[in-house]
């Protein structure tokens, strides 16, 4: 598999490692064995030899050990990290239930295979099965990078079937075992299957000669079933037709039994909690959407080629020698202060006169590098700095800041969508390092007995480019009547009354009102003693406070696509902007 890329330096020295260490380990390990060295000083030494390789590594390359050592911040990943779902822990306190991403993934399975865990590792310290060493070893590392990201949890789904498995078939035997030993049955001839599948030796209670006796009338009431059954189909051949046996009847049975319990549930009542599978499957979940495709292709077919030849899209780079500007950054100095220096390494990409970049939100880069055949200012496998860059632009408070963003990104043109400019903007102010609560939060109101939430905007996110571009289509606007709210906090309590309320601490609306201008909004706010009021507005296509008219960007296509944000208001999904000299 490595032969098929054409890896880095971290990945050779990490796969050499890692495929060095089980030798290692193997010959410590009969070495210490061999001069009969207690077992409790194995670990001690691998610790020893793994700080000296750390210091040999920072002696040879301090550089190289730190890209090692930060490959493990995959575990615990920060900030703006947070900000992408499949990152996020998957046992979080930013929920009601902490729990809820693991029972939403494994269900039942996923606690059942603590026990296992508790089990193998009891059995392994007691008896070093190696086997039972191997699937403990593996499955406690799957388990630490699944629960520092959920999207570990894909692997980890293997280690917790095995271990559920396991659990399962030991409480099966155990059961069995105790219930007909409560019965006064015998219990022999199951003793080996004990022994075998977990280990558990206290559990026989019979001698071996009476396994082997067991093993013997076995063996004979196989055979004198067999000849019956023998005797059986000669019979039903020399008649005709079709016999029906008890076999096929119990296999009819377990069949139904497995559909009605399994199945018909879910083809009976296809709801969310039901079956999650199959709502899954029906939609197509994070791929373009009509108004992405064919804004696009719009794109493709209605701006200049940034790479001269539109073939040239089509030609793959092999050569591999390429780092991205962040990376050199970090890694080589400029001796010189020019700016310019990284733009003239070897290492960095030579773009022709006529490349040009497209901002856009980097969740939608493959997008644009795919159908568009642009180039995205940032895309999901590229360093944060890209994406900084462009969330920076987004959240801009003015069109002047805004384009030293872009001027430094060399971008020609803007594409924005819905969830930038409103579902994903709490995202982008993250990777920002704001805080959401400059832009907008979220409120909630009792409404028949329940706590409702509600989003409510500031004036910051009016003012940013985000919401001028696509809210306002870069246009000049005149601000509509704002609304001063009050509010208190409060703790999230018991009851159907909180069903809604996602956090431990949430803002309750206590009143509200409205007033012709933002000035006497300003006026009230400053005669109030207390702090709990805000001027805000409901709606995110009404300003709170006058924007003027960009002038350098001219919306240059709209989709056909439209998203309702209101009972009579709708808006283009996807909007695309030119940058204007």
């Amino acid at each position: 598999m490595s032969l098929l890329i054409s890896p880095g330096r971290l990945y050779l020295v990490s796969l050499i490692i890692a495929l060095l260490i089980p030798l290692v380990l193997n010959g410590i390990s009969r070495l210490m064995a061999s001069k009969k060295i207690k077992p409790a000083y194995y670990p001690l030494t691998l610790v020893g030899l793994g700080l000296a390789g750390l210091g040999l590594f920072y002696l040879i390359s301090p550089a190289l050990l730190s890209s090692m050592l930060n490959a493990f911040a995959i575990f615990m990943p920060r900030g703006a990290q947070l900000a992408t779902i499949e990152m996020q822990p998957l046992i979080s306190f930013l929920y009601d239930n902490p729990f809820m991403l693991a029972w939403g993934n494994f269900t039942t399975s996923f606690f059942f295979s603590f026990i296992s865990f508790g089990i193998l590792s009891y059995l392994v310290i007691k008896q070093g099965n190696a086997e039972k060493s191997l699937l403990l070893v593996w499955s406690l590392v799957i388990l630490a990078a699944t629960l520092g990201q959920r999207r570990f949890a894909y692997y980890f789904a293997v280690n917790v079937a095995l271990l559920t498995g396991y659990l399962s078939v030991l409480v099966y035997y155990i059961t069995r075992f105790i219930t007909d030993y409560l019965r006064g049955a015998r219990t022999d001839y199951m003793s080996w299957q004990i022994l075998e599948l977990p280990d558990f030796r206290e559990l026989i209670v019979q001698p071996v000669k009476l396994l082997a006796r067991a093993e013997r009338q076995r063996a004979k009431r196989a055979e004198r079933k067999k000849t019956k059954r023998l005797e059986r189909e000669e019979t039903r051949l020399k008649k005709g037709g079709f016999h029906i046996t008890i076999s096929q009847v119990n296999m009819v049975l377990a069949v139904l039994i497995v559909f009605l319990v399994v199945f018909a549930p879910i083809v009976l009542f296809p709801s969310p909690k039901m079956a999650p599978a199959i709502v899954t499957a029906s939609q197509a979940r994070f791929a373009p959407s009509d108004a992405w495709c064919s804004s696009l292709s719009w794109m493709k077919e209605n701006t200049p080629e940034p790479l001269g030849d539109p073939d040239l899209y089509y030609q793959l780079e092999t050569s591999h020698n390429y780092r991205s500007l962040d990376w050199l950054k970090k890694n080589v100095s400029n001796p010189s202060g020019d700016p310019d220096f990284y733009y003239q390494l070897a290492e960095r990409h030579k773009y022709p006169e006529s490349a040009y970049g497209v901002m856009a939100w980097w969740d939608y880069g493959y997008w644009i590098t795919r159908i568009a055949h642009r180039i995205p200012n940032a895309n999901p496998s590229q360093a944060t700095q890209p994406v900084t860059s462009v969330a920076s632009f987004f959240t801009a408070q003015d069109e002047n800041s805004a384009n030293e963003v872009r001027q430094e990104l060399g971008s020609a043109y803007i594409v924005i969508d819905h969830e930038t400019a409103i579902g994903k903007f709490w995202a982008i102010v993250l990777w920002v390092g704001k805080e959401q609560a400059e832009f907008l939060e979220t409120y909630y109101v009792l409404q028949e007995n329940k706590l409702l939430p509600t989003t409510l905007f500031y004036p910051n996110y009016y003012r940013s480019l985000s919401s001028r571009l696509y809210n306002f289509d870069g246009k000049e606007v005149t601000p509509g009547k704002p609304w001063v709210v009050s509010y208190q906090e409060e703790a999230r309590g018991r009851g159907p009354v909180y069903e809604y309320v996602a956090s431990k601490v949430f803002k309750q609306i206590t009143d509200a009102q409205q007033f012709d201008s933002y000035k006497d909004a300003e006026d009230y706010l400053s005669s109030q003693e207390s702090a709990n009021y805000k001027i805000v507005s409901p709606n995110p296509f009404i300003s709170l406070v006058p924007l003027e008219a960009l002038e350098h960007y001219r919306l240059i296509h709209s989709s056909d696509e439209a998203v309702r944000y209101s009972e009579t208001g709708v808006v283009p999904a996807v909007k695309i902007f030119e940058y204007i000299d």
